[in-house]
């Protein structure tokens, strides 16, 4: 795997002996960057979900031509391109277009966040991420309650 990241992270266990199961919502972040993607990975382990992570947009095509993650994290900034140009393969495929898509992105203009919207984000984020409220907005566009585990509680580290 490029980037010398896992493909998927999923604890063993978390909290009250909760287990983490293959049911947990898997969720593809096409993101170029290694210490961003091994952030969100960090960040989105500890709220027990499994993460696929592209670093460029032929590696998310590859990927979602075989598989259906519940959610999209993407990067406008790409090595292959604009990230808002793979919404349209996600809209208009019949299997993925109801996948909520959210931008995660240095751009934050305004006309930035317009563009994402327009091109059929479901939510827009600025980077640097947080944990708090990146893990709010995954939950929101998943329909996910939150959970009275605190998530975060304790440093994350990315090396």
């Amino acid at each position: 795997m490029p980037l010398g990241l896992e493909p998927e992270l999923v604890p063993i266990t978390q909290g009250r002996g909760l287990r983490v199961t293959p049911s947990e919502p898997l969720l593809l972040a096409v993101q170029a960057e290694p210490r961003h993607a091994a952030l969100l990975q960090a960040i989105l382990g500890r709220a027990r979900y499994r993460l696929h992570v592209a670093g460029d947009l032929a590696q998310a095509r590859d990927w979602l031509a075989g598989s259906s993650p519940a959610l999209v994290l993407l990067d406008r900034h790409l090595p292959d391109g604009d990230g808002l140009d793979l919404i349209g393969t996600i809209r208009g495929s019949e299997r993925l277009s109801d996948v909520p898509i959210l931008l995660v992105s240095a751009s934050v203009l305004p006309r930035d966040q317009a563009a994402a919207i327009d091109a059929g984000c479901d939510g827009f984020l600025a980077k640097p991420v947080r944990v708090k409220p990146l893990v709010d907005e995954v939950r929101r566009l998943l329909k996910i309650e939150p959970s009275s585990a605190r998530v975060g509680a304790g440093p994350i580290m990315v090396r």
